[in-house]
Protein backbone atom coordinates (compact mmCIF):
# COMPACT_ATOMS: atom_id res chain seq x y z
CA UNK A 1 0.00 0.00 0.00
CA UNK A 2 1.28 3.55 -1.15
CA UNK A 3 1.48 6.23 1.41
CA UNK A 4 -0.62 9.04 0.57
CA UNK A 5 1.47 12.91 1.97
CA UNK A 6 0.04 15.83 1.02
CA UNK A 7 1.47 18.85 -0.16
CA UNK A 8 3.39 21.88 1.71
CA UNK A 9 2.02 24.76 -0.63
CA UNK A 10 3.60 28.66 0.21
CA UNK A 11 1.58 31.37 -0.76
CA UNK A 12 4.04 34.28 -1.62
CA UNK A 13 4.56 38.17 -2.75
CA UNK A 14 5.11 41.28 -1.86
CA UNK A 15 3.34 43.31 0.44
CA UNK A 16 0.45 44.91 0.00
CA UNK A 17 -0.63 42.24 -2.97
CA UNK A 18 -3.29 40.83 -0.54
CA UNK A 19 -1.82 37.56 0.55
CA UNK A 20 -3.48 37.48 3.96
CA UNK A 21 -7.13 38.82 2.46
CA UNK A 22 -6.74 35.62 -0.43
CA UNK A 23 -5.50 33.13 2.11
CA UNK A 24 -8.37 34.31 4.72
CA UNK A 25 -10.97 33.88 1.71
CA UNK A 26 -9.20 30.68 0.74
CA UNK A 27 -9.27 28.93 3.72
CA UNK A 28 -13.49 29.87 4.06
CA UNK A 29 -14.23 27.82 1.12
CA UNK A 30 -11.51 24.92 0.90
CA UNK A 31 -12.40 23.32 4.43
CA UNK A 32 -10.46 20.13 4.16
CA UNK A 33 -7.65 22.24 3.89
CA UNK A 34 -4.72 22.82 6.35
CA UNK A 35 -4.50 26.70 6.45
CA UNK A 36 -0.97 27.43 9.12
CA UNK A 37 -1.42 29.77 11.45
CA UNK A 38 2.08 31.02 12.68
CA UNK A 39 4.57 32.41 15.42
CA UNK A 40 5.01 35.95 14.78
CA UNK A 41 6.84 38.38 17.09
CA UNK A 42 4.29 40.90 15.98
CA UNK A 43 1.79 41.72 18.81
CA UNK A 44 -2.08 40.75 17.69
CA UNK A 45 -3.76 43.74 16.22
CA UNK A 46 -6.86 43.52 14.33
CA UNK A 47 -5.72 44.65 10.70
CA UNK A 48 -2.94 42.06 11.13
CA UNK A 49 -3.52 38.12 10.09
CA UNK A 50 -4.26 35.82 12.74
CA UNK A 51 -1.02 34.20 14.21
CA UNK A 52 0.66 33.56 17.27
CA UNK A 53 2.64 35.94 19.16
CA UNK A 54 5.39 35.22 20.72
CA UNK A 55 8.45 37.63 22.21
CA UNK A 56 11.90 37.52 21.09
CA UNK A 57 13.13 35.81 23.26
CA UNK A 58 10.31 33.03 23.65
CA UNK A 59 10.87 32.50 19.64
CA UNK A 60 14.50 32.01 19.69
CA UNK A 61 13.77 29.30 22.98
CA UNK A 62 11.22 27.74 20.37
CA UNK A 63 13.74 27.81 17.53
CA UNK A 64 16.93 26.02 20.21
CA UNK A 65 13.84 23.26 21.07
CA UNK A 66 13.34 22.85 17.41
CA UNK A 67 10.02 23.42 17.68
CA UNK A 68 9.24 24.71 13.90
CA UNK A 69 9.59 22.97 11.17
CA UNK A 70 10.85 26.32 8.85
CA UNK A 71 11.40 29.57 10.62
CA UNK A 72 12.28 33.13 8.81
CA UNK A 73 13.09 36.59 9.67
CA UNK A 74 11.79 39.48 7.71
CA UNK A 75 11.29 43.05 8.39
CA UNK A 76 12.43 43.10 11.67
CA UNK A 77 10.21 40.55 12.95
CA UNK A 78 10.38 36.77 13.24
CA UNK A 79 8.64 34.20 11.88
CA UNK A 80 7.84 30.32 12.63
CA UNK A 81 5.61 27.18 11.56
CA UNK A 82 5.17 24.46 14.05
CA UNK A 83 6.24 20.99 13.34
CA UNK A 84 2.80 20.26 14.51
CA UNK A 85 2.10 20.31 10.26
CA UNK A 86 4.56 17.99 9.29
CA UNK A 87 2.52 15.55 10.80
CA UNK A 88 -0.42 16.95 8.79
CA UNK A 89 1.32 16.67 5.33
CA UNK A 90 2.01 13.01 6.78
CA UNK A 91 -1.20 11.91 7.39
CA UNK A 92 -2.10 13.19 3.06
CA UNK A 93 -3.40 16.61 4.32
CA UNK A 94 -2.59 19.59 2.31
CA UNK A 95 -0.86 22.68 4.31
CA UNK A 96 -0.45 25.48 3.02
CA UNK A 97 1.48 29.32 4.64
CA UNK A 98 1.73 32.61 4.05
CA UNK A 99 5.65 32.66 3.46
CA UNK A 100 8.56 35.08 2.29
CA UNK A 101 9.71 35.66 -0.94
CA UNK A 102 13.55 36.45 0.52
CA UNK A 103 13.17 33.47 2.67
CA UNK A 104 12.26 31.71 -0.51
CA UNK A 105 15.49 29.35 -1.55
CA UNK A 106 16.13 28.32 1.93
CA UNK A 107 12.30 27.22 2.71
CA UNK A 108 12.54 25.25 -1.21
CA UNK A 109 16.13 24.03 -0.12
CA UNK A 110 14.87 22.55 3.29
CA UNK A 111 11.19 21.05 1.14
CA UNK A 112 12.42 20.72 -2.68
CA UNK A 113 8.99 19.71 -3.80
CA UNK A 114 7.10 22.55 -2.02
CA UNK A 115 4.46 24.74 -4.24
CA UNK A 116 4.92 28.28 -4.92
CA UNK A 117 2.16 30.45 -5.48
CA UNK A 118 3.30 33.71 -6.36
CA UNK A 119 0.48 36.73 -5.78
CA UNK A 120 0.94 39.55 -7.85
CA UNK A 121 -0.98 42.70 -8.54
CA UNK A 122 0.04 46.31 -10.21
CA UNK A 123 2.12 48.54 -8.54
CA UNK A 124 -0.89 51.10 -8.42
CA UNK A 125 -2.61 49.04 -6.76
CA UNK A 126 -0.11 47.82 -4.37
CA UNK A 127 0.52 51.47 -3.27
CA UNK A 128 -2.84 52.26 -2.82
CA UNK A 129 -3.31 48.91 -1.11
CA UNK A 130 -0.39 50.29 1.53
CA UNK A 131 -1.52 53.84 2.16
CA UNK A 132 -4.94 52.58 3.11
CA UNK A 133 -3.58 49.72 5.13
CA UNK A 134 -1.86 53.12 7.35
CA UNK A 135 0.89 50.93 8.91
CA UNK A 136 3.81 52.40 7.21
CA UNK A 137 5.60 55.84 6.63
CA UNK A 138 5.27 56.87 3.12
CA UNK A 139 9.26 56.39 3.04
CA UNK A 140 8.83 52.45 4.08
CA UNK A 141 5.65 52.16 1.50
CA UNK A 142 8.16 53.41 -1.30
CA UNK A 143 10.98 51.00 -0.19
CA UNK A 144 8.03 48.01 -0.40
CA UNK A 145 7.57 49.18 -3.78
CA UNK A 146 11.39 48.27 -5.04
CA UNK A 147 10.70 44.67 -3.85
CA UNK A 148 7.85 44.15 -6.19
CA UNK A 149 10.12 42.46 -9.38
CA UNK A 150 12.11 40.02 -7.40
CA UNK A 151 12.38 37.13 -9.58
CA UNK A 152 9.94 34.68 -9.85
CA UNK A 153 10.77 30.93 -9.46
CA UNK A 154 10.19 28.91 -12.19
CA UNK A 155 7.80 26.30 -11.30
CA UNK A 156 5.64 29.32 -8.99
CA UNK A 157 2.09 29.29 -10.19
CA UNK A 158 1.02 33.14 -10.59
CA UNK A 159 -2.26 34.70 -9.15
CA UNK A 160 -3.26 38.04 -9.89
CA UNK A 161 -4.82 39.77 -7.36
CA UNK A 162 -5.21 43.13 -9.45
CA UNK A 163 -9.08 43.01 -9.31
CA UNK A 164 -11.48 42.10 -6.72
CA UNK A 165 -10.96 40.07 -3.42
CA UNK A 166 -13.42 37.79 -5.10
CA UNK A 167 -12.18 37.40 -8.45
CA UNK A 168 -8.34 37.31 -6.43
CA UNK A 169 -9.46 34.44 -3.93
CA UNK A 170 -11.03 32.38 -6.37
CA UNK A 171 -7.95 32.32 -8.80
CA UNK A 172 -5.94 31.15 -5.30
CA UNK A 173 -8.43 28.80 -4.60
CA UNK A 174 -8.58 27.48 -7.98
CA UNK A 175 -4.55 27.48 -8.31
CA UNK A 176 -4.61 25.03 -4.60
CA UNK A 177 -6.94 22.92 -6.29
CA UNK A 178 -5.53 22.57 -9.48
CA UNK A 179 -1.84 21.51 -7.76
Amino acid sequence: MTKVTGKLICVVGPSGVGKDTLIRGARKILKKKVFVTRHITRPNTTDAETHIFVNKATFNEMMDNNAFMLNWSANDLHYGISNEYLAKIQNGLDVIFNGSRRALSEIQSKYPNIYIIWIAASKVKVKDRLIKRARESEEKIEGRLKYLNLAIPQKAIIVDNSGTIEAGTQSLVDAICNL
